[in-house]
């Protein structure tokens, strides 16, 4: 069954008719990375910041994000978005910093952006593309390192510092 999209009308006021396109063809993508996800709606609503996951009023099969149309479409984006309604209908880790490191680990499709709650050193958000795929490599490290040490995040941002010293 296909997935319905729905707009509030602050969104589509400050949405044009090719940003409303792209984010459910990017929305779909990203979807086919998580599996364990099946809704049936997904509601876009329009907010300041970049985007949002509202989970408070999700079900498993309506889903609430918050996005703000003046600002560029990332698969990234919205992957930490779904990955936050991943965190609430299955075991991973609640939080800013968890939602990042399982973001990045999930999928390739999700480094077209640097992350927003992990600590990165200005040369790695600098030049994200020639550090992206060693920050993903470190983030599936640390969701190993996770099942015998729950200090994975501070680990992974240690790890990462040493990217640039390299």
């Amino acid at each position: 069954m296909p997935i319905e999209f729905k707009f509030t009308k602050p969104f589509i006021d400050a949405a044009s008719e090719n940003f409303i396109t792209d984010i459910q063809i990017i929305t779909l993508e990203c979807l086919k990375e998580f599996p364990e996800l099946h809704p049936k709606t997904i509601k876009f609503s329009y907010t300041k910041g970049f985007a949002c996951a509202m989970t408070l009023k999700a079900t498993e099969t309506t889903y609430n994000i918050g996005y703000n149309p003046e600002k560029p479409l990332y698969y990234n984006v919205l992957g930490h978005e779904l990955m936050h309604f991943a965190q609430v209908f299955s075991k991973i880790p609640h939080g800013e910093k968890s939602c990042d490191v399982y973001t990045l680990a999930r999928s390739e499709l999700f480094l077209d952006n640097p992350p927003c709650y992990i600590d990165l050193p200005a040369e790695i958000e600098n030049y994200w593309d020639n550090y992206a795929k060693d920050v993903r490599n470190l983030c599936i490290d640390a969701i190993e390192i996770r099942k015998t040490n729950r200090q994975y995040i501070k680990w992974v941002v240690k790890e990462i510092k040493k990217l640039v010293k390299k």
